[in-house]
Protein backbone atom coordinates (compact mmCIF):
# COMPACT_ATOMS: atom_id res chain seq x y z
CA UNK A 1 0.00 0.00 0.00
CA UNK A 2 1.30 3.41 -0.93
CA UNK A 3 1.83 6.04 1.75
CA UNK A 4 -0.95 8.34 0.48
CA UNK A 5 -3.40 5.43 0.38
CA UNK A 6 -2.42 4.46 3.91
CA UNK A 7 -2.90 8.00 5.23
CA UNK A 8 -6.33 8.14 3.58
CA UNK A 9 -7.19 4.81 5.22
CA UNK A 10 -6.09 6.11 8.63
CA UNK A 11 -8.21 9.25 8.23
CA UNK A 12 -11.28 7.29 7.13
CA UNK A 13 -10.93 4.72 9.91
CA UNK A 14 -10.47 7.42 12.56
CA UNK A 15 -13.63 9.18 11.40
CA UNK A 16 -15.59 5.92 11.40
CA UNK A 17 -14.20 4.94 14.82
CA UNK A 18 -15.17 8.28 16.32
CA UNK A 19 -18.68 7.93 14.92
CA UNK A 20 -18.97 4.39 16.33
CA UNK A 21 -17.53 5.44 19.68
CA UNK A 22 -20.01 8.27 20.17
CA UNK A 23 -23.02 6.38 18.76
CA UNK A 24 -22.47 3.14 20.70
CA UNK A 25 -21.14 4.95 23.75
CA UNK A 26 -24.41 6.81 24.13
CA UNK A 27 -26.31 3.52 24.37
CA UNK A 28 -23.89 2.00 26.88
CA UNK A 29 -23.82 5.04 29.18
CA UNK A 30 -27.54 4.64 30.06
CA UNK A 31 -27.98 8.36 30.62
CA UNK A 32 -24.76 8.84 32.58
CA UNK A 33 -22.15 11.45 31.70
CA UNK A 34 -19.46 8.87 32.47
CA UNK A 35 -18.31 7.22 29.23
CA UNK A 36 -17.04 4.29 31.33
CA UNK A 37 -20.35 3.75 33.15
CA UNK A 38 -21.03 0.42 31.41
CA UNK A 39 -17.70 -1.05 32.52
CA UNK A 40 -18.24 0.15 36.08
CA UNK A 41 -21.82 -1.17 36.32
CA UNK A 42 -20.88 -4.61 35.04
CA UNK A 43 -17.74 -4.68 37.20
CA UNK A 44 -19.86 -4.04 40.27
CA UNK A 45 -22.39 -6.73 39.32
CA UNK A 46 -19.67 -9.32 38.73
CA UNK A 47 -17.24 -8.28 41.50
CA UNK A 48 -14.55 -7.48 38.97
CA UNK A 49 -12.59 -4.34 38.21
CA UNK A 50 -13.68 -2.17 35.28
CA UNK A 51 -10.36 -3.05 33.64
CA UNK A 52 -11.13 -6.78 33.86
CA UNK A 53 -14.54 -6.19 32.27
CA UNK A 54 -12.85 -4.14 29.55
CA UNK A 55 -10.39 -6.97 28.88
CA UNK A 56 -13.23 -9.43 28.23
CA UNK A 57 -14.88 -7.08 25.73
CA UNK A 58 -11.58 -6.23 24.06
CA UNK A 59 -10.56 -9.88 23.73
CA UNK A 60 -13.90 -10.64 22.07
CA UNK A 61 -12.87 -8.39 19.18
CA UNK A 62 -9.34 -9.78 19.10
CA UNK A 63 -10.79 -13.31 18.89
CA UNK A 64 -12.92 -12.26 15.92
CA UNK A 65 -9.87 -10.75 14.20
CA UNK A 66 -7.91 -13.96 14.84
CA UNK A 67 -10.81 -15.95 13.35
CA UNK A 68 -10.46 -13.82 10.23
CA UNK A 69 -6.71 -14.49 10.19
CA UNK A 70 -7.30 -18.25 10.35
CA UNK A 71 -10.43 -18.59 8.19
CA UNK A 72 -10.36 -15.50 5.98
CA UNK A 73 -13.83 -14.38 7.11
CA UNK A 74 -16.01 -13.44 10.05
CA UNK A 75 -19.74 -14.07 9.95
CA UNK A 76 -21.34 -11.52 12.25
CA UNK A 77 -19.66 -8.25 11.25
CA UNK A 78 -17.21 -7.14 8.57
CA UNK A 79 -13.52 -7.20 9.48
CA UNK A 80 -13.20 -3.42 9.22
CA UNK A 81 -15.79 -3.07 12.00
CA UNK A 82 -13.83 -5.48 14.18
CA UNK A 83 -10.66 -3.42 13.75
CA UNK A 84 -12.60 -0.21 14.43
CA UNK A 85 -14.05 -1.71 17.61
CA UNK A 86 -10.68 -3.08 18.76
CA UNK A 87 -9.04 0.33 18.29
CA UNK A 88 -11.89 2.00 20.19
CA UNK A 89 -11.54 -0.52 23.00
CA UNK A 90 -7.84 0.34 23.25
CA UNK A 91 -8.86 3.97 23.87
CA UNK A 92 -11.48 2.90 26.40
CA UNK A 93 -8.99 0.64 28.19
CA UNK A 94 -6.53 3.48 28.53
CA UNK A 95 -9.34 5.77 29.75
CA UNK A 96 -10.19 3.18 32.42
CA UNK A 97 -6.57 3.09 33.57
CA UNK A 98 -6.47 6.90 33.80
CA UNK A 99 -9.78 6.85 35.69
CA UNK A 100 -8.49 4.19 38.09
CA UNK A 101 -5.28 6.15 38.70
CA UNK A 102 -7.35 9.21 39.54
CA UNK A 103 -9.47 7.42 42.15
CA UNK A 104 -6.61 5.24 43.49
CA UNK A 105 -8.19 1.90 42.54
CA UNK A 106 -5.39 1.04 40.10
CA UNK A 107 -3.00 0.97 43.07
CA UNK A 108 -5.32 -1.40 44.95
CA UNK A 109 -5.62 -3.61 41.83
CA UNK A 110 -1.82 -3.78 41.54
CA UNK A 111 -1.56 -4.66 45.24
CA UNK A 112 -4.05 -7.51 44.82
CA UNK A 113 -2.22 -8.81 41.74
CA UNK A 114 1.15 -8.57 43.49
CA UNK A 115 -0.26 -10.36 46.53
CA UNK A 116 -1.76 -13.06 44.30
CA UNK A 117 1.54 -13.57 42.44
CA UNK A 118 3.40 -13.76 45.75
CA UNK A 119 0.93 -16.30 47.09
CA UNK A 120 1.32 -18.45 43.96
CA UNK A 121 5.11 -18.34 44.29
CA UNK A 122 4.98 -19.19 48.01
CA UNK A 123 2.66 -22.14 47.40
CA UNK A 124 4.97 -23.50 44.71
CA UNK A 125 7.96 -23.08 47.02
CA UNK A 126 6.01 -24.78 49.82
CA UNK A 127 5.24 -27.73 47.55
CA UNK A 128 8.87 -28.08 46.47
CA UNK A 129 9.96 -28.17 50.14
CA UNK A 130 7.41 -30.89 50.89
CA UNK A 131 8.70 -32.94 47.94
CA UNK A 132 12.27 -32.48 49.14
CA UNK A 133 11.25 -33.52 52.67
CA UNK A 134 9.71 -36.70 51.27
CA UNK A 135 13.11 -37.64 49.85
CA UNK A 136 14.80 -37.39 53.27
CA UNK A 137 15.15 -40.89 54.71
CA UNK A 138 17.37 -42.18 57.50
CA UNK A 139 19.45 -40.52 60.18
CA UNK A 140 21.84 -38.83 57.77
CA UNK A 141 18.97 -36.69 56.53
CA UNK A 142 17.62 -35.71 59.96
CA UNK A 143 19.36 -32.30 60.02
CA UNK A 144 18.27 -31.47 56.47
CA UNK A 145 14.73 -32.63 57.25
CA UNK A 146 14.58 -30.37 60.32
CA UNK A 147 15.86 -27.41 58.30
CA UNK A 148 13.24 -28.03 55.64
CA UNK A 149 10.57 -28.42 58.32
CA UNK A 150 11.49 -24.98 59.69
CA UNK A 151 11.22 -23.43 56.22
CA UNK A 152 7.91 -25.16 55.65
CA UNK A 153 6.46 -23.87 58.93
CA UNK A 154 7.61 -20.33 58.11
CA UNK A 155 5.98 -20.53 54.67
CA UNK A 156 2.81 -21.92 56.27
CA UNK A 157 2.62 -18.85 58.51
CA UNK A 158 3.26 -16.43 55.63
CA UNK A 159 0.70 -18.10 53.36
CA UNK A 160 -1.87 -18.08 56.16
CA UNK A 161 -1.23 -14.39 56.81
CA UNK A 162 -1.63 -13.50 53.13
CA UNK A 163 -4.78 -15.57 52.73
CA UNK A 164 -6.35 -14.01 55.82
CA UNK A 165 -5.03 -10.49 55.17
CA UNK A 166 -3.12 -10.58 58.48
CA UNK A 167 0.08 -9.07 57.14
CA UNK A 168 1.64 -6.38 59.26
CA UNK A 169 2.24 -3.16 57.37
Amino acid sequence: MYKDDFYALVKNMQEEEQDILFRKGHDYQCGSDDVLANFKRIAERLSLSPLEVWAVYFLKHIDAILTFVKKGEVASEDIEGRFNDARNYLLLGYAIILDMETDGSIKRTREVLNRSNLLDWLCKKHLSIIKEMDKCRGEEYAIKYNQLQGKREMLDRIIHAIEHDDLEE
